[in-house]
């Protein structure tokens, strides 16, 4: 087969080739800019989740060892991204929701003590960042993500689409089943999470795919994407609640703060 026409009519592995590589991509071009800033901490986070659910999804196509090993740096990384990109919503979305309160409802220097409190920690979760990527661990996952770029290692051969589409479909079948169970969850908040985690997966595996069943796939990224979107705003709540909690518990020992609008605040 040409090039010209390999292009045009890609094989199923060329798919996964392609969607592996770009994530790769993204992940090892944002080593100078995160250590600069935490502004690449969201695509970063996204790049590492479509990859870890190609991982996951399509596991069968993949060197066992190989992807588990990187499935596990990038857990890892995940995690130290994760603290900053916390504080960086968070500070966004508390300082709307003080701005959104009627002017007689904030008591006290509540939006600079929030704003503060969240600065002062996403500053020590990006150097906390940077003393992750100082290590070795970090030298070998890029290591890898450059060799997974230029062509993951294959477990077999696929020239049909099915053991592509099939898992893809698995997926979103399993995130339906994670959100009918949150609904009787004893522990809504965690089922919710798991409910909004396979969503993801769904969503990406449906975006690998769409080549190959274009319709189908195309409705289930855009309804897993809603989805996701409603659940992420429901965990950024409960990650709220949790800080405005501490702040408010603690507003009535300093001079001037008040703890009324923080108990509003965690209310809403």
């Amino acid at each position: 087969m040409s090039l010209a026409s390999a292009e045009d009519d890609p094989s199923p592995l060329d798919l996964v080739g392609r969607y592996v590589a770009d994530q790769c991509r993204v992940i090892i071009d944002a080593e100078d800019p995160l250590r600069q800033s935490a502004e690449p901490v969201h695509d970063t986070r996204v790049a590492i989740r479509r990859l870890r659910s190609t991982l996951r999804v399509f596991a069968s196509v993949f060197e066992s060892s190989r992807a588990a090993q990187l499935n596990s740096d990038l857990t890892w990384y995940a995690a130290a991204l994760g603290t900053v990109r916390d504080r960086e919503v968070l500070r966004l979305r508390l300082r709307q929701a003080v701005a959104d309160l009627p002017s007689g409802l904030v008591l006290g220097p509540v939006r600079d003590h929030i704003d503060q409190h969240l600065a002062s920690e996403l500053a020590y979760y990006h150097e906390d960042l940077v003393r992750a990527m100082d290590t070795d661990r970090y030298r070998s996952l890029l290591d890898a993500l450059h060799e997974w770029a230029g062509g993951p290692p294959y477990a077999v051969v696929v020239d049909d689409p099915e053991p592509l589409l099939k898992p893809a479909k698995k997926a979103s079948r399993k995130a339906k089943r994670r959100l009918a169970e949150a609904q009787t969850a004893h522990d809504t908040a965690a089922a919710l999470h798991r409910a909004r985690k396979a969503a993801k997966r769904a969503r990406y595996s449906a975006e690998l795919v769409e080549p190959l069943d274009a319709e189908k796939a195309s409705a289930r990224i855009r309804h897993f994407k809603r989805l996701q979107t409603i659940l992420g705003a429901y965990q950024d709540s409960v990650i709220a609640a949790d800080v405005l909690r501490q702040l408010g518990a603690g507003a009535g020992t300093m001079p001037g703060h008040n703890g009324f609008t923080y108990g509003l605040l965690y209310a809403q």
